[in-house]
């Protein structure tokens, strides 16, 4: 197995590709938070205490649950090929944020990989990147691709947030009444469960 040196100082190049890549997934968070609220009726404060930074997919996740409560479809956006970009994007930017950069031969520029397994010999079984990590070869080209490809999922929830605010009845109470099913026990308007809030005049 082949040991390369640690870069201590990045090529400028690649300093501004990864700058890319984080800031661009900085946005694809936010945007994440964004539909999370707005499905909550929650302002952004309210939001930001309340519901966290859970990671990408795990939101996604929750953005899905909150549709099939409210019976809202995204028809604009596949939000299978969306969660699984997330998931492929979330693992390269974590290890591109907080990774070690090697340098190879002829100065090519390596990614430590210490997650999963791989087969640093083909004839032999897979062993534990932890134990023998992986040097991915990695380039500004290859940084500023997945900056763009960030981008673009961005967009598909920016464009989902738009298509489930559309489509949400504008009648709707802003919070609406809890069923008899998540009351406390002790709750003595348990058992009304068609029960209505009364108007009041005057």
């Amino acid at each position: 197995m082949q040991v390369f040196p640690v870069i201590r100082e990045l090529p400028a190049e690649m300093l501004e590709g990864i700058g890319a890549v984080c800031f661009e997934w900085t946005l694809l968070e936010r945007e994440l938070s964004l539909v999370t609220y707005m499905l909550l009726r929650l302002g952004p404060k309210q939001g930001r205490v309340a519901v966290r930074s859970p990671r990408a997919n795990d939101c996604l996740a929750m953005i899905r649950q909150l549709m099939s409560i409210e019976n809202l479809t995204a028809k604009e956006v596949n939000l299978d090929a969306l969660a699984t970009s997330l998931s492929g994007l979330e693992k390269l930017r974590d290890q591109i944020a907080h990774g070690i950069f090697l340098r190879g031969k002829n100065d090519r520029i390596f990614l430590q990989s210490f997650s999963g397994n791989w087969k640093p010999d083909p004839k032999q079984p897979k062993v534990a990147r932890r134990i023998k990590p992986e040097g991915i070869g990695i380039g500004p080209k290859d940084l500023k691709h997945m900056a763009k490809l960030i981008a673009a999922c961005t967009y598909a929830i920016h464009q989902m947030g738009l298509e489930l605010e559309r489509a949400r009845d504008p009648s709707q109470q802003k919070f609406q009444q809890q069923s008899d099913q998540d009351r406390p026990l002790d709750d003595p308007n348990s058992g009304t469960s068609e029960s209505q809030p009364q108007s009041s005049s005057g």
